[in-house]
């Protein structure tokens, strides 16, 4: 199936703040259930709905350890040879998106979709276009993201916030190594990018990954960033031909974000995300890992033009996406390990780790 429910990780290393997503990479066949047929889930859905969603998620593969057939191949952006102070502020991000793969037989069908609804997160935030690179399909190889995060690091300065999303496949290495496959079937592993990222002076970064064991990126933590993904590092992620993007960018950005039912905040959106996907699909449940001194906010408060939701209350009730009042839905639960303790993580659960 999709998602464990629980998993060990690794801790991190402590200097530096980052964002990163990866989505959708790596889905297997499997059905949410409900325990009530009548039941109406969160957005006006029973268990019928909820079976046709769950039906219309798409297999995918792992990719293969070697590719067959030719790499596609574009240019990148003139934005990545853009000269470098690492002092910027506002957001520098770097937003990657890959269905393309080598041959035909393992490409994603929404992977670009995800990283066009984190440009329109962006976008709404203020962020000017001029402080975003752009990757999709084969402008993505593994060589330019990598020249990618070091644009991000080289311009990211210590009042900034970086972002960094990663949409396409992830493929598991070891017990504790993850990576990244780029468009020409190379890889950037998890231990690559905290590299990349260890000069990186932003004093906010959103690390979001949205694909296959995307909760084994802990490598690149560190005080001030937040990791977010999609699954845990021993899991696998699903995109859904009914929303036509991953469950991560339908609830958490796309709903999240985009309409302003998650609230403000990185943090809050997680939360609204996970309580809406507990309702309707349980085994697609996203884990945070949370480094951040406080809430994390894109842009200025209130650049985003959409009301936020009511305050959270401790109450489990429906959201309404038809207009009528919303349910809130009890946060997921911060965990605080001690000093002795590895973190464990659970499923839609928010993880504070301690120093």
């Amino acid at each position: 199936m999709g998602v464990d429910l629980a998993t060990s990780a690794r801790r991190w290393g402590r200097t530096g703040v980052l964002t990163l997503l990866l989505v959708g990479a790596c889905s297997s066949a499997g059905g949410a259930r409900s325990s009530s047929a009548g039941r109406v889930d969160a957005f006006g859905r029973g268990r019928a709905a909820r079976a046709a969603q769950a039906s219309a998620d798409i297999p995918i593969s792992p990719p293969p350890a070697v590719f067959t057939g030719p790499a596609p191949s574009a240019p990148p952006p003139a934005t990545l040879s853009s000269p470098s102070s690492a002092s910027g502020t506002g957001i520098w991000a770097v937003v990657i998106g890959v269905d393309d793969y080598p041959g035909s037989g393992h490409d994603l069908e929404y992977a670009r979709n995800d990283a066009s609804d984190v440009d329109a997160v962006l976008a709404d935030a203020g962020q000017p276009a001029g402080q975003r690179v752009d990757l999709v399909d084969g402008q993505a190889s593994a060589a330019t993201i990598r020249r990618a995060i070091d644009w991000l690091v080289a311009h990211a300065g210590p009042d900034a916030t970086a972002v960094f999303f990663y949409a396409g496949h992830v493929r598991k290495l070891g017990p504790t190594t993850e990576a990244m496959v780029g468009a020409d079937g190379q890889l950037v592993t998890d231990g690559d990018l905290a590299g990349h990222l260890a000069r990186l002076a932003a004093a906010r970064t959103w690390l979001v990954i949205a694909g296959c064991y995307g909760g084994g990126f802990t490598e690149a933590l560190a005080p001030g960033r937040i990791l977010t993904a999609a699954a845990p590092a021993n899991a696998l992620a699903y995109e859904t031909s009914t929303y036509h993007r991953s469950y991560l960018d339908e609830y958490l950005i796309r709903r999240g974000m985009l309409e302003g039912l998650g609230g403000p905040s990185v943090q809050s959106a997680f939360s609204y995300a996970t309580n809406a996907l507990r309702q309707e699909h349980p085994d697609r449940m996203p884990v945070e890992y949370d480094d951040a001194s406080g809430p994390l906010v894109l842009g200025v408060a209130g650049s985003v033009h959409r009301p936020p939701p009511p305050p959270p209350s401790t109450t489990t009730t429906t959201v309404s996406r038809s207009g009528s009042p919303p349910r809130q839905a009890s946060p997921p639960t911060t965990q605080q390990p001690t000093q002795e303790q590895h973190c464990i993580v659970t499923a839609g659960t928010l993880v504070r780790c301690p120093d």
